[in-house]
Protein backbone atom coordinates (compact mmCIF):
# COMPACT_ATOMS: atom_id res chain seq x y z
CA UNK A 1 0.00 0.00 0.00
CA UNK A 2 1.27 3.46 -0.86
CA UNK A 3 2.16 5.61 2.10
CA UNK A 4 0.08 8.75 2.62
CA UNK A 5 2.03 11.66 4.17
CA UNK A 6 0.67 14.67 6.04
CA UNK A 7 1.43 18.14 4.55
CA UNK A 8 3.83 20.25 6.64
CA UNK A 9 1.41 23.11 7.22
CA UNK A 10 -0.95 20.77 9.06
CA UNK A 11 1.55 20.50 11.92
CA UNK A 12 0.46 24.02 12.92
CA UNK A 13 -3.06 22.80 13.59
CA UNK A 14 -4.25 22.35 17.11
CA UNK A 15 -4.19 18.84 18.48
CA UNK A 16 -7.87 18.38 17.61
CA UNK A 17 -7.17 19.19 14.00
CA UNK A 18 -4.22 16.86 13.91
CA UNK A 19 -6.36 14.07 15.27
CA UNK A 20 -8.97 14.72 12.61
CA UNK A 21 -6.37 14.67 9.86
CA UNK A 22 -4.81 11.50 11.24
CA UNK A 23 -8.22 9.86 11.29
CA UNK A 24 -8.84 10.96 7.72
CA UNK A 25 -5.48 9.54 6.64
CA UNK A 26 -6.27 6.20 8.26
CA UNK A 27 -9.71 6.20 6.67
CA UNK A 28 -8.30 6.89 3.21
CA UNK A 29 -5.59 4.28 3.66
CA UNK A 30 -8.18 1.73 4.71
CA UNK A 31 -10.40 2.62 1.77
CA UNK A 32 -7.45 2.27 -0.59
CA UNK A 33 -6.64 -1.17 0.82
CA UNK A 34 -10.27 -2.29 0.48
CA UNK A 35 -10.44 -1.01 -3.07
CA UNK A 36 -7.43 -3.07 -4.03
CA UNK A 37 -8.87 -6.42 -3.00
CA UNK A 38 -8.79 -9.13 -5.67
CA UNK A 39 -11.97 -9.33 -7.76
CA UNK A 40 -13.01 -12.56 -9.45
CA UNK A 41 -15.58 -13.73 -11.98
CA UNK A 42 -16.40 -16.43 -14.56
CA UNK A 43 -17.13 -16.79 -18.26
CA UNK A 44 -18.92 -19.91 -19.53
CA UNK A 45 -18.79 -20.52 -23.28
CA UNK A 46 -21.72 -22.48 -24.77
CA UNK A 47 -21.53 -23.62 -28.39
CA UNK A 48 -22.63 -26.36 -30.75
CA UNK A 49 -22.09 -25.98 -34.50
CA UNK A 50 -24.43 -26.56 -37.40
CA UNK A 51 -23.43 -30.18 -37.93
CA UNK A 52 -24.63 -30.43 -41.52
CA UNK A 53 -24.72 -27.13 -43.35
CA UNK A 54 -26.80 -28.32 -46.27
CA UNK A 55 -29.90 -26.39 -47.29
CA UNK A 56 -32.84 -27.24 -45.07
CA UNK A 57 -35.88 -29.24 -46.14
CA UNK A 58 -39.50 -28.40 -45.45
CA UNK A 59 -38.71 -26.97 -42.00
CA UNK A 60 -36.19 -24.38 -43.23
CA UNK A 61 -35.78 -24.32 -47.03
CA UNK A 62 -33.87 -21.02 -46.91
CA UNK A 63 -31.58 -21.84 -44.01
CA UNK A 64 -28.97 -24.29 -42.85
CA UNK A 65 -30.21 -27.48 -41.28
CA UNK A 66 -30.34 -27.08 -37.51
CA UNK A 67 -30.06 -30.09 -35.19
CA UNK A 68 -33.63 -31.42 -35.34
CA UNK A 69 -33.87 -31.19 -39.11
CA UNK A 70 -30.49 -32.83 -39.74
CA UNK A 71 -31.38 -35.66 -37.38
CA UNK A 72 -34.83 -36.19 -38.86
CA UNK A 73 -33.58 -36.16 -42.46
CA UNK A 74 -30.75 -38.54 -41.64
CA UNK A 75 -33.18 -41.13 -40.28
CA UNK A 76 -35.85 -40.70 -42.95
CA UNK A 77 -33.80 -41.39 -46.07
CA UNK A 78 -32.47 -37.86 -46.56
CA UNK A 79 -28.97 -36.35 -46.51
CA UNK A 80 -27.50 -39.27 -48.45
CA UNK A 81 -24.70 -38.28 -50.80
CA UNK A 82 -22.28 -39.92 -53.23
CA UNK A 83 -20.48 -41.71 -50.43
CA UNK A 84 -23.70 -43.61 -49.72
CA UNK A 85 -23.76 -42.43 -46.11
CA UNK A 86 -26.50 -40.49 -44.34
CA UNK A 87 -25.16 -37.25 -42.90
CA UNK A 88 -24.19 -35.84 -40.52
CA UNK A 89 -22.09 -38.75 -39.33
CA UNK A 90 -22.18 -37.23 -35.82
CA UNK A 91 -24.73 -38.69 -33.40
CA UNK A 92 -26.82 -35.60 -32.72
CA UNK A 93 -28.99 -37.38 -30.18
CA UNK A 94 -25.92 -38.32 -28.15
CA UNK A 95 -24.57 -34.76 -28.37
CA UNK A 96 -27.69 -32.77 -27.51
CA UNK A 97 -29.56 -35.15 -25.20
CA UNK A 98 -26.89 -35.31 -22.46
CA UNK A 99 -28.57 -34.29 -19.23
CA UNK A 100 -25.94 -31.67 -18.44
CA UNK A 101 -26.24 -30.03 -21.86
CA UNK A 102 -30.04 -30.10 -21.77
CA UNK A 103 -29.72 -28.29 -18.43
CA UNK A 104 -27.06 -25.69 -19.18
CA UNK A 105 -28.42 -24.79 -22.61
CA UNK A 106 -31.72 -23.94 -20.90
CA UNK A 107 -31.53 -23.09 -17.19
CA UNK A 108 -28.47 -24.21 -15.24
CA UNK A 109 -26.36 -21.10 -15.86
CA UNK A 110 -29.27 -19.04 -14.52
CA UNK A 111 -29.41 -21.25 -11.41
CA UNK A 112 -25.68 -20.70 -10.80
CA UNK A 113 -26.01 -16.93 -11.09
CA UNK A 114 -29.09 -17.05 -8.85
CA UNK A 115 -26.93 -18.65 -6.16
CA UNK A 116 -24.63 -15.61 -6.30
CA UNK A 117 -27.31 -12.96 -5.74
CA UNK A 118 -26.48 -12.73 -2.03
CA UNK A 119 -23.15 -11.12 -2.88
CA UNK A 120 -23.24 -7.38 -3.62
CA UNK A 121 -21.99 -7.47 -7.20
CA UNK A 122 -21.45 -11.13 -8.10
CA UNK A 123 -22.40 -12.64 -11.43
CA UNK A 124 -20.97 -14.28 -14.52
CA UNK A 125 -20.49 -13.88 -18.23
CA UNK A 126 -22.21 -16.44 -20.48
CA UNK A 127 -21.35 -16.79 -24.14
CA UNK A 128 -24.11 -18.37 -26.26
CA UNK A 129 -23.26 -18.84 -29.93
CA UNK A 130 -25.65 -18.08 -32.78
CA UNK A 131 -25.62 -21.59 -34.19
CA UNK A 132 -26.39 -23.01 -30.74
CA UNK A 133 -29.39 -20.68 -30.53
CA UNK A 134 -30.66 -22.10 -33.83
CA UNK A 135 -29.99 -25.68 -32.76
CA UNK A 136 -31.75 -25.32 -29.40
CA UNK A 137 -34.70 -23.51 -30.96
CA UNK A 138 -35.13 -26.36 -33.45
CA UNK A 139 -35.28 -28.87 -30.60
CA UNK A 140 -37.19 -26.70 -28.15
CA UNK A 141 -39.94 -25.77 -30.57
CA UNK A 142 -40.52 -29.49 -31.12
CA UNK A 143 -40.26 -30.38 -27.38
CA UNK A 144 -37.57 -32.84 -28.42
CA UNK A 145 -34.94 -34.51 -26.18
CA UNK A 146 -35.89 -32.52 -23.08
CA UNK A 147 -35.90 -29.07 -24.67
CA UNK A 148 -38.72 -26.55 -24.45
CA UNK A 149 -39.50 -23.36 -26.40
CA UNK A 150 -39.34 -21.46 -23.09
CA UNK A 151 -35.59 -22.10 -22.68
CA UNK A 152 -34.71 -18.51 -23.57
CA UNK A 153 -36.87 -17.10 -20.77
CA UNK A 154 -34.28 -18.22 -18.22
CA UNK A 155 -31.56 -16.20 -19.91
CA UNK A 156 -33.84 -13.19 -20.24
CA UNK A 157 -34.59 -13.36 -16.51
CA UNK A 158 -30.96 -13.75 -15.43
CA UNK A 159 -30.00 -10.91 -17.75
CA UNK A 160 -32.49 -8.66 -15.96
CA UNK A 161 -30.81 -9.11 -12.57
CA UNK A 162 -28.44 -6.18 -12.08
CA UNK A 163 -25.35 -5.23 -10.13
CA UNK A 164 -25.10 -1.98 -8.09
CA UNK A 165 -24.06 -0.14 -11.27
CA UNK A 166 -27.08 -1.47 -13.15
CA UNK A 167 -25.03 -4.01 -15.14
CA UNK A 168 -26.41 -7.49 -15.88
CA UNK A 169 -25.61 -10.16 -13.31
CA UNK A 170 -25.52 -12.49 -16.32
CA UNK A 171 -23.77 -10.68 -19.14
CA UNK A 172 -24.51 -12.55 -22.37
CA UNK A 173 -21.35 -11.54 -24.18
CA UNK A 174 -20.93 -10.83 -27.86
CA UNK A 175 -19.81 -13.57 -30.22
CA UNK A 176 -20.03 -14.68 -33.81
CA UNK A 177 -22.86 -16.68 -35.39
CA UNK A 178 -20.60 -19.66 -36.09
CA UNK A 179 -17.58 -20.77 -34.09
CA UNK A 180 -15.43 -18.48 -36.23
CA UNK A 181 -11.82 -17.84 -35.22
CA UNK A 182 -11.64 -14.06 -35.39
CA UNK A 183 -7.97 -13.75 -36.47
CA UNK A 184 -8.41 -16.21 -39.35
CA UNK A 185 -11.28 -14.54 -41.19
CA UNK A 186 -11.47 -11.26 -43.09
CA UNK A 187 -12.79 -8.06 -41.55
CA UNK A 188 -15.89 -8.33 -43.72
CA UNK A 189 -16.67 -11.87 -42.60
CA UNK A 190 -16.01 -11.05 -38.94
CA UNK A 191 -18.36 -8.08 -39.17
CA UNK A 192 -21.16 -10.17 -40.73
CA UNK A 193 -20.65 -12.97 -38.21
CA UNK A 194 -21.08 -10.49 -35.33
CA UNK A 195 -24.04 -8.76 -36.95
CA UNK A 196 -25.80 -12.08 -37.48
CA UNK A 197 -25.23 -12.96 -33.82
CA UNK A 198 -26.73 -9.61 -32.81
CA UNK A 199 -29.92 -10.36 -34.74
CA UNK A 200 -30.38 -13.77 -33.11
CA UNK A 201 -29.41 -12.37 -29.71
CA UNK A 202 -32.09 -9.66 -29.89
CA UNK A 203 -34.75 -12.08 -31.14
CA UNK A 204 -34.11 -14.57 -28.34
CA UNK A 205 -32.69 -12.65 -25.38
CA UNK A 206 -34.25 -9.23 -25.95
CA UNK A 207 -32.89 -5.74 -26.46
CA UNK A 208 -33.06 -4.51 -22.86
CA UNK A 209 -30.40 -4.25 -21.65
CA UNK A 210 -28.60 -3.61 -24.92
CA UNK A 211 -26.22 -6.03 -26.62
CA UNK A 212 -23.15 -6.67 -24.48
CA UNK A 213 -20.14 -4.35 -24.58
CA UNK A 214 -17.89 -7.38 -24.18
CA UNK A 215 -16.64 -9.88 -26.77
CA UNK A 216 -15.60 -13.48 -26.27
CA UNK A 217 -13.50 -14.70 -29.22
CA UNK A 218 -13.91 -18.39 -30.09
CA UNK A 219 -11.12 -20.44 -28.45
CA UNK A 220 -10.07 -17.07 -26.98
CA UNK A 221 -8.29 -16.68 -30.34
CA UNK A 222 -7.37 -13.04 -30.65
CA UNK A 223 -5.27 -10.70 -32.72
CA UNK A 224 -4.95 -6.94 -32.42
CA UNK A 225 -5.95 -6.90 -36.10
CA UNK A 226 -9.50 -7.58 -34.89
CA UNK A 227 -9.73 -4.42 -32.79
CA UNK A 228 -10.92 -2.09 -35.57
CA UNK A 229 -13.97 -4.19 -36.47
CA UNK A 230 -14.81 -4.94 -32.84
CA UNK A 231 -14.78 -1.25 -31.93
CA UNK A 232 -16.87 -0.39 -34.97
CA UNK A 233 -19.40 -3.02 -33.86
CA UNK A 234 -19.72 -1.34 -30.45
CA UNK A 235 -17.49 -3.47 -28.25
CA UNK A 236 -15.54 -1.83 -25.44
CA UNK A 237 -13.61 -4.87 -24.28
CA UNK A 238 -12.54 -8.35 -25.33
CA UNK A 239 -11.30 -11.28 -23.31
CA UNK A 240 -7.72 -12.27 -24.19
CA UNK A 241 -5.54 -15.11 -22.94
CA UNK A 242 -3.26 -13.92 -20.14
CA UNK A 243 -0.43 -15.97 -21.59
CA UNK A 244 -0.34 -13.67 -24.61
CA UNK A 245 0.28 -10.70 -22.37
CA UNK A 246 2.90 -12.57 -20.34
CA UNK A 247 4.87 -13.59 -23.43
CA UNK A 248 5.31 -9.98 -24.53
CA UNK A 249 7.04 -8.88 -21.31
CA UNK A 250 10.80 -8.35 -21.40
CA UNK A 251 11.44 -10.44 -18.26
CA UNK A 252 9.28 -13.39 -19.37
CA UNK A 253 10.98 -16.37 -17.66
CA UNK A 254 11.46 -18.48 -20.78
CA UNK A 255 11.99 -22.16 -20.14
CA UNK A 256 10.71 -25.00 -22.27
CA UNK A 257 8.19 -27.52 -21.03
CA UNK A 258 4.56 -27.66 -20.00
CA UNK A 259 5.14 -25.42 -16.97
CA UNK A 260 6.08 -22.32 -18.97
CA UNK A 261 6.53 -22.55 -22.75
CA UNK A 262 5.18 -25.59 -24.57
CA UNK A 263 5.66 -24.20 -28.08
CA UNK A 264 7.84 -21.68 -29.92
CA UNK A 265 9.40 -18.90 -27.86
CA UNK A 266 8.04 -15.36 -28.24
CA UNK A 267 8.90 -13.54 -31.43
CA UNK A 268 11.27 -10.67 -30.74
CA UNK A 269 8.89 -8.29 -32.52
CA UNK A 270 6.24 -8.99 -29.85
CA UNK A 271 8.44 -8.20 -26.85
CA UNK A 272 7.93 -4.82 -25.18
CA UNK A 273 10.05 -3.00 -22.53
CA UNK A 274 7.48 -3.58 -19.76
CA UNK A 275 8.29 -6.17 -17.10
CA UNK A 276 6.10 -8.56 -15.14
CA UNK A 277 8.30 -8.76 -12.03
CA UNK A 278 6.19 -11.18 -9.94
CA UNK A 279 5.98 -14.47 -11.82
CA UNK A 280 4.43 -17.84 -11.10
CA UNK A 281 3.90 -20.91 -13.26
CA UNK A 282 2.24 -24.30 -13.36
CA UNK A 283 0.50 -26.86 -15.56
CA UNK A 284 -2.26 -29.44 -15.71
CA UNK A 285 -2.61 -32.10 -18.42
CA UNK A 286 0.26 -30.54 -20.36
CA UNK A 287 -1.40 -27.14 -20.41
CA UNK A 288 0.29 -24.38 -18.49
CA UNK A 289 2.32 -21.23 -18.59
CA UNK A 290 3.97 -18.45 -16.63
CA UNK A 291 1.96 -15.45 -15.45
CA UNK A 292 2.91 -12.13 -13.89
CA UNK A 293 0.96 -10.41 -11.14
CA UNK A 294 -0.59 -7.93 -11.33
CA UNK A 295 0.22 -7.41 -15.04
CA UNK A 296 -1.70 -10.48 -16.24
CA UNK A 297 -4.62 -9.78 -13.89
CA UNK A 298 -5.46 -6.21 -14.84
CA UNK A 299 -7.49 -4.94 -17.79
CA UNK A 300 -5.41 -2.73 -20.09
CA UNK A 301 -6.00 -0.85 -23.29
CA UNK A 302 -4.74 -2.35 -26.53
CA UNK A 303 -4.72 -0.70 -29.94
CA UNK A 304 -4.61 -1.26 -33.67
CA UNK A 305 -3.34 1.26 -36.21
CA UNK A 306 -4.86 0.93 -39.67
CA UNK A 307 -1.86 0.76 -42.05
CA UNK A 308 -3.89 2.34 -44.85
CA UNK A 309 -5.11 5.39 -42.95
CA UNK A 310 -3.01 5.63 -39.79
CA UNK A 311 -6.24 5.75 -37.75
CA UNK A 312 -5.98 4.20 -34.29
CA UNK A 313 -8.64 2.02 -32.69
CA UNK A 314 -8.55 1.15 -28.99
CA UNK A 315 -10.38 -1.27 -26.75
CA UNK A 316 -9.81 -2.93 -23.38
CA UNK A 317 -8.11 -6.32 -23.04
CA UNK A 318 -9.57 -8.34 -20.15
CA UNK A 319 -7.12 -11.16 -19.38
CA UNK A 320 -8.29 -14.64 -18.48
CA UNK A 321 -5.99 -16.84 -16.43
CA UNK A 322 -5.34 -19.70 -18.85
CA UNK A 323 -4.11 -22.15 -16.24
CA UNK A 324 -6.66 -21.51 -13.49
CA UNK A 325 -9.43 -21.45 -16.08
CA UNK A 326 -8.48 -24.88 -17.38
CA UNK A 327 -8.29 -26.21 -13.81
CA UNK A 328 -11.72 -24.75 -13.03
CA UNK A 329 -13.20 -26.57 -16.02
CA UNK A 330 -11.90 -29.98 -14.93
CA UNK A 331 -12.01 -30.14 -11.13
CA UNK A 332 -13.21 -28.25 -8.07
CA UNK A 333 -11.01 -25.23 -7.43
CA UNK A 334 -10.36 -23.00 -4.48
CA UNK A 335 -8.66 -19.66 -4.08
CA UNK A 336 -5.30 -21.00 -2.92
CA UNK A 337 -3.41 -20.05 -6.08
CA UNK A 338 -5.02 -16.61 -6.06
CA UNK A 339 -3.97 -16.07 -2.46
CA UNK A 340 -0.44 -17.28 -3.13
CA UNK A 341 0.33 -15.76 -6.52
CA UNK A 342 -2.02 -12.82 -7.17
CA UNK A 343 -3.22 -11.19 -3.95
CA UNK A 344 0.24 -10.39 -2.49
CA UNK A 345 1.14 -8.31 -5.55
CA UNK A 346 -1.82 -5.94 -5.75
CA UNK A 347 -1.53 -2.56 -7.38
CA UNK A 348 -2.75 -0.41 -4.46
CA UNK A 349 -4.76 1.78 -6.83
CA UNK A 350 -6.36 -1.00 -8.89
CA UNK A 351 -7.63 -4.41 -7.76
CA UNK A 352 -6.61 -7.46 -9.73
CA UNK A 353 -9.32 -9.28 -11.69
CA UNK A 354 -9.10 -13.09 -11.83
CA UNK A 355 -11.24 -14.33 -14.72
CA UNK A 356 -11.97 -18.06 -14.97
CA UNK A 357 -13.11 -18.64 -18.56
CA UNK A 358 -13.82 -22.03 -20.14
CA UNK A 359 -16.42 -24.17 -21.87
CA UNK A 360 -19.62 -24.33 -19.91
CA UNK A 361 -20.96 -27.49 -21.55
CA UNK A 362 -18.03 -29.91 -21.47
CA UNK A 363 -16.21 -32.00 -18.86
CA UNK A 364 -16.59 -31.13 -15.16
CA UNK A 365 -17.19 -27.46 -16.02
CA UNK A 366 -20.44 -28.39 -17.76
CA UNK A 367 -21.90 -30.52 -15.01
CA UNK A 368 -24.31 -30.36 -12.09
CA UNK A 369 -21.61 -30.34 -9.43
CA UNK A 370 -19.74 -27.49 -11.08
CA UNK A 371 -22.67 -25.10 -11.40
CA UNK A 372 -24.58 -26.02 -8.26
CA UNK A 373 -21.69 -26.71 -5.88
CA UNK A 374 -18.33 -25.44 -7.10
CA UNK A 375 -19.48 -22.00 -8.26
CA UNK A 376 -21.19 -21.04 -4.96
CA UNK A 377 -18.39 -22.67 -2.96
CA UNK A 378 -15.78 -20.67 -4.85
CA UNK A 379 -17.72 -17.45 -4.29
CA UNK A 380 -17.92 -18.20 -0.58
CA UNK A 381 -14.20 -19.01 -0.37
CA UNK A 382 -13.31 -15.86 -2.28
CA UNK A 383 -15.45 -13.71 -0.01
CA UNK A 384 -13.99 -15.40 3.05
CA UNK A 385 -10.51 -14.49 1.83
CA UNK A 386 -11.56 -10.87 1.40
CA UNK A 387 -11.98 -11.04 -2.37
CA UNK A 388 -14.92 -9.67 -4.36
CA UNK A 389 -17.03 -11.83 -6.72
CA UNK A 390 -18.10 -9.49 -9.51
CA UNK A 391 -18.81 -9.16 -13.23
CA UNK A 392 -16.46 -7.70 -15.81
CA UNK A 393 -18.74 -4.78 -16.63
CA UNK A 394 -19.24 -3.89 -12.95
CA UNK A 395 -15.48 -4.07 -12.38
CA UNK A 396 -14.76 -1.76 -15.32
CA UNK A 397 -17.42 0.64 -14.11
CA UNK A 398 -15.82 0.86 -10.66
CA UNK A 399 -12.19 0.68 -11.76
CA UNK A 400 -11.75 2.42 -15.14
CA UNK A 401 -8.62 1.55 -17.07
CA UNK A 402 -6.23 4.53 -17.20
CA UNK A 403 -6.01 5.84 -20.75
CA UNK A 404 -2.21 5.72 -20.50
CA UNK A 405 -2.21 1.98 -19.72
CA UNK A 406 -1.62 0.50 -23.18
CA UNK A 407 -0.15 -2.96 -23.75
CA UNK A 408 0.63 -5.25 -26.65
CA UNK A 409 -1.17 -8.60 -26.95
CA UNK A 410 0.51 -11.40 -28.87
CA UNK A 411 -1.59 -13.35 -31.39
CA UNK A 412 -2.87 -16.70 -30.19
CA UNK A 413 -5.57 -18.71 -28.43
CA UNK A 414 -6.03 -20.13 -24.96
CA UNK A 415 -3.91 -23.11 -23.89
CA UNK A 416 -6.71 -25.67 -24.22
CA UNK A 417 -6.17 -26.97 -27.76
CA UNK A 418 -3.86 -30.00 -27.67
CA UNK A 419 -0.69 -29.64 -29.78
CA UNK A 420 -1.37 -25.93 -30.22
CA UNK A 421 -1.30 -24.78 -26.56
CA UNK A 422 -1.90 -21.17 -27.65
CA UNK A 423 0.61 -20.97 -30.50
CA UNK A 424 0.65 -17.48 -32.10
CA UNK A 425 0.31 -19.03 -35.57
CA UNK A 426 -2.89 -20.93 -34.63
CA UNK A 427 -1.31 -24.21 -35.73
CA UNK A 428 -4.19 -26.32 -34.44
CA UNK A 429 -6.41 -24.75 -37.11
CA UNK A 430 -3.91 -24.00 -39.89
CA UNK A 431 -1.36 -26.82 -39.93
CA UNK A 432 -0.47 -28.90 -41.83
CA UNK A 433 -0.92 -26.59 -44.78
CA UNK A 434 -1.36 -29.46 -47.21
CA UNK A 435 -2.99 -32.90 -47.16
Amino acid sequence: MQRISTPTFLTRWQSTGVALVSGLVLFLAGAQMAQAQVHTTWLWHLEQPIYWSEQGGTLSPYHYQAAKESHDLKFSGGNVYSDGLAHPLNDLFEIFSKDDRVAVYQYRAKDAVSALLGYPEAGAQVNYSGDLIDNVNSLGNAFQWGYSPSWKNNFQTARSWTTPAGKPRMDLTGFTYHHALSPLISDEVLRKQIQTHKVLYAANFGTSPNYSKGYWPAECSFSERNIKVLVEEGFQWSVVAGAHIARTLSDYPLSFGTNVCNYDPPNGADIVPATGNNWWNGQIDGRGGAFAAPMCYLPHYMRYVDPATGAESRMIAVPMDDLLSYKDGYSPTGVGDVSAHVAPFQDPARPSLVLLAHDGDNAYGGGYSYYNEDVPNYAAAATGAGYVPTTIQQYLNDHPVPTSDIIHVEDGSWVNAENDWGHPQFINWLWPQFN
